[in-house]
């Protein structure tokens, strides 16, 4: 229970742009998840680890935290979680550089998410994949994704990724 609760604290942190609260309470909530094998928890708390690192601007550390989040959650079918968070896979490899790698993470990521008819992670995805087409110079790849991803947001009623 504690590690949800310094999840839920770490959370709060984040819309408030406080970096620092948010590392704290996701640590603290990683810490007491894998003391007690909690993998839901885990996850989810390497998750808020990687939104942390993200918004330090420390993609390669924000990578491996999604990559670790995601990887556990393959390995014990925790699919909810792993949709949330796999789309900031394609978004961190985009920002570390490697633009074509990162696409492809957001083409798995839009497969998977519509598979599950997960919306949000689906419209996150389409995100990741027009900046990664725009960076490319396929701009009618990028309007395609900017489309959908506009559309999900319609929605979902997600005002702020109408933009």
């Amino acid at each position: 229970e504690r590690a949800r609760v310094h999840f839920l604290r770490g959370k709060l942190c984040f819309p408030r742009s406080d970096i620092e609260g948010c590392l704290r309470e996701h640590g603290r909530a990683l810490e007491l998840a894998r003391r007690a094998r909690l993998q839901v928890q885990e996850a989810a708390a390497l998750g808020g680890l990687g939104d942390a690192a993200y918004m330090q601007g420390r993609m390669v550390s924000a990578h491996e935290a999604f990559r670790q989040c995601v990887e556990l959650c393959q390995r014990t079918g925790l699919g909810r979680i792993e949709l949330a968070n796999r789309p900031m896979l394609a978004f961190t490899r985009w920002f570390a550089g490697d633009t074509r790698g990162a696409l492809a993470e957001a083409r798995a990521a839009i497969a998977a998410a519509e598979r599950a008819a997960q919306r949000r992670a689906c419209m996150v995805a389409h995100h990741a994949a027009y900046f990664c087409c725009h960076s490319l110079l396929d701009l009618p790849g990028a309007q395609a994704h900017a489309e959908a991803a506009e559309a999900l947001a319609r929605e979902l009623s997600a005002r702020r990724f109408e933009a």
